[in-house]
């Protein structure tokens, strides 16, 4: 299984996660935005061509520690065949 990340972070330096998302081969996928980041930390970059993006998903919207409990799998609002991390 092949698994595709991509993640929003407030710059290169302080790596403050903003988003996540993950999708499998098979397309399962999650998404989860941090409501909780400090948005003040963000590089210029970052205002411009993601902030703008955010909030689009009212239902994906959370606080670092729920995006991250729904990323485990078996998680009741993880997809309905959970993602397998493995090493």
């Amino acid at each position: 299984m092949r698994l595709s990340v991509d993640c929003a972070f407030a710059d290169f330096i302080d790596c403050d996660l903003i988003s996540i998302a993950l999708v499998t081969d098979d397309g399962r996928e999650l998404y989860g935005e941090r409501s909780d980041f400090d948005d003040g930390s963000c590089n210029a970059v970052v205002r411009e061509a993601v902030l703008p993006q955010l909030g689009q998903h009212a239902d994906r919207y959370s606080r670092v520690r729920r995006c991250a409990q729904l990323c485990s799998p078996g998680s009741s609002n993880s997809p309905a065949r959970p993602i397998a991390f493995s090493g």
